[in-house]
């Protein structure tokens, strides 16, 4: 040790020393300094990134959720409007029959009225009929009366 001492003490050794040992030295411990600086930032780096992924994942999760609640809104939307259509379908089809129906009954009974007349028109026919044809039974009865007791004879 007294030996490195002494040579220490020798300007030009220390010269050789300071620029072969000491100056490298002195660089790779900036050099590891820096490393460590850069490895703190790329630590915070890595985290503020493993944040900010997991941050992004939950949003796609919670935008993938809303999106299945939106599909399945939609798609009830979707079935009620079907369903609304079909309604509104059905009610026009029976609003349709329903004047077919209207209109129908009115033939009907407009024919059932016509009807009626002609029958109250047979029954006064018949009616006038039936007092002819009494009449004339009244008339074949009183001629027959005076046939029979032997009234004059019309020739």
């Amino acid at each position: 040790m007294q030996m490195i001492h002494e040579r220490l003490q020798n300007k030009v050794e220390v010269l050789w020393l300071t620029e072969h040992v000491l100056e490298p030295l002195k660089r790779v411990q900036d050099q590891q300094l820096k490393a460590q600086v850069n490895e703190e930032v790329l630590q915070k780096l890595l985290a503020e990134m493993a944040t900010s992924s997991t941050r992004a994942v939950k949003a796609q999760q919670s935008v993938e959720s809303v999106a299945k609640d939106t599909r399945a809104s939609l798609d009830k939307l979707m079935q009620d409007q079907k369903n609304k259509a079909d309604l509104q379908t059905t009610e026009k089809w029976f609003k349709q029959c329903s004047e077919r129906t209207d209109k129908e009954s009115k033939v009907q009974e407009a024919y059932v009225a016509d009807l009626r007349t002609q029958l109250n028109q047979i029954k006064q026919y018949q009616a006038g009929l039936d007092k002819k044809v009494q009449v004339a039974l009244r008339f074949i009865d009183w001629f027959t009366d005076v046939k029979l007791k032997g009234g004059p004879s019309v020739a």
